[in-house]
């Protein structure tokens, strides 16, 4: 029974949270400025939601070397209400 109710009440947190995915993918050869275009990308993003809580924020990144890098940053958050 306490699994039953964890697992639902995991569901419904889970059920209100969205998320807001924002990528871009560098250079083969040169200076990449990918980190400063996702910074405008999310604080425009940002700028224009009002009343959302965030609860986290992760990156992920691949590539370099031989492969341009490829960087994802996601957003979680609630929307008031």
């Amino acid at each position: 029974k306490y699994f039953l109710e964890n697992q639902t009440l995991l569901h419904l947190l889970l059920e209100s949270r969205k998320v807001k995915l924002f990528s871009k993918c560098g250079k083969y050869f040169g200076k990449s400025n990918t980190a400063d275009r996702l910074e405008e990308d999310v604080n425009l993003w940002l700028e224009n939601q009002s009343g959302i809580k965030i609860f986290e924020i992760k990156q992920s990144s691949c590539g370099g070397s031989m492969e341009p890098g490829q960087h994802l940053i996601s957003v979680w958050y609630d929307e008031a209400g």
